[in-house]
């Protein structure tokens, strides 16, 4: 049986922008080490949890580390289960990742074909795989990728048990939503909510006078398997030997505290309810347009809006709404409502892919992406000129060495102006116009941060200069996560750390013990007071988020009038 010439090419098209959408997934993941800020404090979590097999609590440097709860570290430790024999790692949990971003892609895609046919559903995927805070974020280490999936996940299993009557996804919604709880916590039901309840109240206008008994049913089965998977974890959470004090830090300090502002753990500085418009923009970047014409043209509609349209209107900007009105923002967090817009973008490309306007956007988009491979091109050229804050001799040194971004700017170039004769439509160009920008940028930044934001090199160098025999006797002191996660995923070295009173309270005690401080300044502070004890003293330096200052000095600390076995502990080998 032969096919039309025009099925075969459009199956090529769409054959060739898979292999692209899983380049996109791939490239830049496995060429670099565990980068600062986030990064090895999620991998030390996942190790530790891997060592001491301790699956409800996550720790850090042998402490409690519960400010999400661990669905993300045990898919982690699922991977390495399966590719840990020939995959280092740091690629265990970069392909946790992917997976993590393949599978959302694909619950987008059953999602929005349910809502809104396969052309709408294809165009969706093709936008949210080139938004470009989808490729930021899938490309860190983080568990905020895990709750992404799980309400994508959810998106589409909501979709097909309220709107299609599928009732074997009450147990599905049930899973995907209590996955989206346990990868981040209560956040997760809160943003769903609208788009839930929503279908919901049009399952009950719909069918509820014939069919309330299995809409009750159906409902109460949904409802049971949160309570049994989400209660499950708190349940054993509570019944922890410190229960207590894990639940408030957990509950009340990192999830309600994150959303008045009263955690007390960073990112909760005084914000406004509209710092996450600019936010948005910047993530959706190359498909606002056509967020905005879906917008508009739906609004615009009025009584006349489609019941699926009100929905996804619902879905999307209700869930905006609920993230804005928490004190504690980061752009990281809107992560996870991403599908709501590429599900916009997506639905007016599939009635308006050859609208005038969108073609002459898709063609700005080829020529700023050739602008952009043009700047990367002749950056070693100007450089110098750049602000002295960005270029020190370091860095301009860096981009002179940094030949492939070069190579990937001419070869996309030429790949873009061939797009233009080969495409018309607009949608390709502009996923073609994103792609292009996102290799280049990935090729050239990775080459520059890699020196400047991997830990393993100095963390190497400082546990090989400590003696072995002082490891498990040292303690820290104003160590950032960053550090102690590095230590932990790199050596297994468990720093913990202790404050000023603690540290008074082994000196008082007279035993020999190691201190690693973080920052030389507080190291000064602290050598009048150590001076007189200091037998050995290493000096080293970490990839943290405190770029200013990220000297590690570890001392040796003896005291000669003590008990003659803590002298002998104290001679060095």
């Amino acid at each position: 049986m032969t096919h039309p010439p025009a099925l075969h090419h459009r199956r090529l098209l769409w054959g060739g922008l898979l292999v692209l959408i899983a380049v996109l997934l791939l490239f830049g993941q496995f060429d670099h080490d565990l980068w600062s800020p986030d990064e090895p404090r999620e991998a030390g979590i996942a190790w530790e949890m891997l060592r001491s097999h301790d699956f409800i609590v996550p720790t850090l440097s042998g402490e409690y580390f519960i400010e999400k709860p661990p669905l993300f570290y045990w898919s982690v430790l699922l991977v390495n289960a399966v590719t840990g024999y020939f995959l280092d790692p740091v690629d265990v949990l970069r392909l946790t990742c992917s997976l993590y971003a393949a599978g959302t892609l694909a619950c987008l895609w059953l999602a929005t074909r349910r809502m809104f046919g396969d052309r709408a559903a294809c165009w969706s995927v093709l936008s949210l795989a080139t938004m470009s805070g989808f490729l930021e974020h899938f490309h860190v280490i983080r568990t905020d990728v895990a709750l992404a999936f799980f309400c994508a996940m959810s998106l589409w299993t909501l979709i097909a048990f309220y709107l299609d009557n599928r009732r074997v996804f009450a147990l599905w919604t049930g899973i995907a939503i209590s996955g989206a709880f346990l990868a981040k916590g209560p956040v997760a039901p809160l943003v769903m909510i609208p788009f839930w309840g929503a279908l919901f109240l049009h399952q009950l206008w719909a069918r509820g006078k014939t069919h309330w008994r299995q809409i009750v049913l159906d409902n109460l089965l949904l409802v049971v398997v949160m309570v049994v998977l989400c209660g499950g974890w708190c349940w054993a959470l509570v019944s922890h030997k410190d229960g207590e004090w894990l639940w408030n830090e957990w509950f009340w300090r990192n999830q309600v505290g994150r959303l008045n502002g009263t955690a007390g753990l960073g990112h909760d500085e005084a914000t406004t309810k509209f710092d996450y418009i600019p936010s948005m923009l910047s993530l959706t970047l190359a498909w606002v347009p056509l967020i905005v014409a879906w917008l508009v043209t739906t609004l615009r509609a009025g009584r006349r809006m489609g019941l699926r349209h009100l929905l996804l209107l619902i879905g999307g900007i209700m869930s905006f709404l609920i993230l804005s009105m928490a004190q504690t923002k980061r752009s990281l967090y809107l992560l996870p409502i991403l599908p709501f817009f590429a599900m916009m973008a997506g639905q007016y490309l599939a009635h308006h892919a050859q609208a005038r306007w969108v073609r002459g956007y898709a063609l700005f988009t080829l020529w700023a992406a050739l602008a952009f491979q043009l700047v990367v091109l002749l950056l070693p050229l100007y450089a110098h000129l750049l602000p002295t804050r960005h270029a020190t001799p370091e860095m301009i040194e860096l981009i002179a060495r940094n030949h492939m971004g070069q190579i990937a700017a001419v070869v996309l170039s030429i790949a873009l102006v061939v797009c233009m004769r080969m495409t018309s439509l607009g949608a390709v160009r502009i996923f073609l116009a994103a792609f292009s920008v996102f290799i280049t940028w990935t090729l050239f930044m990775n080459g520059i941060q890699e020196p400047r934001k991997s830990t393993r090199a100095e963390n190497e160098a400082l546990y090989q200069a400590v003696p072995e025999a002082y490891r498990a006797q040292t303690v820290g002191m104003g160590l950032t996560e960053v550090e102690r996660g590095a230590l932990a995923f790199y050596h297994d070295w468990r720093v913990g750390d202790i404050s000023a009173e603690a540290l008074q309270a082994r000196l008082d005690a007279r035993q020999p013990f190691g201190l690693l401080v973080h920052g030389a300044s507080d190291y000064q502070k602290l050598r009048l007071q150590l001076a007189p004890w200091v037998a050995q003293e290493q000096v080293g330096y970490s990839r943290s988020e405190h770029v200013d200052d990220s000297t590690l000095t570890w001392v040796w600390l003896t005291f000669p009038d003590a008990a003659s076995s803590s002298q002998g502990a104290a001679v060095a080998p």
